[in-house]
């Protein structure tokens, strides 16, 4: 029989095993410390390439980039007067202004309404390329923004946001449009959420601009070339040099982008760029509004392109031919008017006009839903409305109970086209109804007169109707474009004017207060204005926003207006005068 051999220990199987684990670990380590040390170089040597390529690009880059450096001087005060700044901005309605200091420096701190706004005084610098920071706090959030801006005594309600419904949500967002410190001539548009202070994104519109208008041709007119202008589907011409299509076109240019412009209204936003025909001057602008496209993106959308154009352009069926004009010329204050073939243009503001003193800011609207104008935090206006056969049967007390303290009520018309005169059907009931009920009454006369006697043929014909009534509103020339077809729709500035003239003057020899009836664009296009400011202009305009620059006494500002007593629309006005 064999000898039985014995049994090997088990702790010394386990040291065994442990001592083959503790050998394979070791070399492990240094396994991962060799492939470390070899990523570790690996990396020192990218590195080091990296460095030496990014200087390689740089300097490649330098070539190119002009400005490497901050182009404002880091560090320095922005307002060297502190104390004139915040005096301007104490000058301002509900405006609190002081100096204040922060950790990282000097502040203009300016609190409006329920907002604080806080410029930093000091130029700063980041990787972004801004030049200032703005802290802005609603009393409970506070928010830092990076922001270019100017402080300066001359510029102070720039740094006053201007608060409105901007993305129609039913908030209340702030908006800014700060001046460019290194482009003057141009602003920049920011615009917050006064509940949260997020800051929502303003799409840049340049390419848009871009592409707004082109030169389409160049015309021989034998005494100039006429180079055409295509904007918007319309056509329009400017005169310049005469000489051949092929030189025009290497010789002019069309430049959209010139001081682009941010403009803050109530609840609207805008922009604006002046349009340069490059070797003739300058042709007009294009002008948008900034409209929401989502809950936190505002963009530039339907841009339209305006003529500049003179006080003395008149409204015709085509575009008329224009000159360019010289950059100060450019830059004339200006109205904006379309016309009766779709052009839209700049005209220049008249000096001999008289400018209206009507604010936006006290327009109100009162429980009823009409507006009234208020001074001081008095009403200062009067209601009315204007009504016409169209209107039917009116119950006049009721009109009064609802508060409406005058109408100006059709007299009658001249027809479009045999040019007969009739009185409106209406008439004699509805002044005899309103003046029954307290209501003051004033008249109209629809023109189509073309001539100066028929002029004083319809004045006469109202100051015979008006004999028996008590009228102490205007009695008022209604001329105004028929359709493009009525007997008086293209007459020449100049004699539309003298015909007004004509009417207004019989009426005012009668003992009436005379008043001419227009809209912007007809006040602007289609008559002298400067000539007829000895009397009284009744204003149509149903937007939302005036703009329109001389004096009014009566505004028309709806045509859809509802008034107890009358069925359907009618039309609603606020007086400025007491006549």
């Amino acid at each position: 029989m064999g000898e039985e051999k014995e049994p090997v220990n088990g702790t010394e199987e386990e040291e065994k095993t442990e001592k083959r684990k503790n050998t394979k670990k070791v070399l492990g380590i240094v396994g991962l410390f060799a492939a470390a040390v070899a990523v570790a170089y690996a990396a020192f040597v990218l590195t080091d390439w990296l460095k030496e390529k990014r200087g390689s690009d740089t300097a490649q880059r330098d070539e190119v980039v002009i400005e490497k450096e901050p182009l404002l001087p880091v560090g320095e005060k922005r307002c060297k007067n502190a104390s004139e700044l915040v005096a301007a901005l104490n000058s301002l309605d509900n405006v609190r202004a002081v100096v204040s200091e922060g950790s990282d420096g000097e502040y203009i701190t300016v609190v409006y309404e329920e907002y604080s706004i806080s410029y930093l005084n000091e130029y700063v610098w980041n990787r972004d390329g801004t030049y200032g920071k703005v802290i802005v706090s609603n009393g409970t959030t506070n928010a830092s923004f990076d922001w270019n801006y100017v402080l300066q005594a001359d510029k102070a309600g720039e740094l006053i946001p201007v608060l409105g419904d901007y993305l129609k949500n039913g908030r209340t967002q702030l908006a800014f449009a700060l001046t460019d410190e290194i482009a003057e001539s141009e602003n920049t548009l920011h615009v917050i959420s006064g509940m949260d202070l997020m800051e929502y994104y303003v799409i840049n519109p340049i390419k848009s601009i871009r592409k707004a208008a082109k030169i389409d041709s160049f015309l021989d007119a034998g005494f100039a070339s006429v180079c055409n202008v295509v904007a918007n589907d319309r056509t329009y011409c400017f005169k310049v040099k005469h000489m051949s299509e092929n030189e025009a076109f290497k010789t002019f240019g069309l430049d959209l982008l010139n001081n682009c412009h941010y403009e803050i209204g109530k609840n609207k936003l805008s922009i604006s760029s002046m349009v340069e025909l490059t070797g003739a001057g300058w042709i007009g602008e294009i002008r948008s509004n900034i409209t929401p496209t989502s809950k936190n993106l505002l963009t530039a959308e339907d841009l339209q392109f305006y003529m500049y154009v003179d006080s003395s352009f008149a409204d015709i069926d085509y575009v008329g031919i224009v000159r360019p004009v010289d950059l100060e010329t450019a830059l004339l204050p200006r109205v904006r008017a379309t016309g009766a073939g779709g052009e839209k243009v700049l005209t220049t503001l008249d000096s001999k006009i008289p400018l209206s003193t009507v604010e936006n800011e006290n327009i109100k609207v009162d429980e009823k839903g009409y507006k009234y104008y208020e001074e001081d935090g008095k009403k200062v206006s009067r209601l009315g409305i204007d009504v016409s056969k169209w209107n039917n049967n009116i119950d006049w007390k009721k009109v009064k109970d609802a508060g409406v303290e005058f109408a100006i009520i059709r007299l009658g018309n001249r027809t479009t086209g045999a040019g007969q005169i009739n009185i409106d059907p209406f008439f004699r009931d509805n002044m005899t109804g309103a003046i029954e009920a307290g209501i003051k009454v004033g008249v109209y006369f629809y023109t189509q007169a073309v001539t100066v006697e028929e002029a004083i043929e319809e004045a006469d014909f109202c100051i015979e109707n008006l004999k028996d009534f008590e009228v102490t509103y205007p009695v008022v020339f209604d001329t105004e474009r028929y359709d493009g077809s009525g007997r008086a729709d293209k007459m020449a500035n100049s004699v539309r004017t003298e015909i007004a003239r004509a009417f207004l003057e019989r009426v005012k020899s009668a003992g009436y207060t005379p008043s001419i009836y227009m809209s912007t664009n007809w006040s602007l296009l289609n008559i002298n204005l400067r000539d007829l400011t000895d009397y009284d202009l009744w204003y149509a305009y149903y937007g939302e926003e005036l703009y329109y620059p001389y004096r009014f006494t009566i505004w028309q500002y709806a045509s859809d207006g509802s008034v107890p007593g009358v069925s359907g629309d009618v039309d609603v006005n606020i007086s400025f005068k007491d006549y």
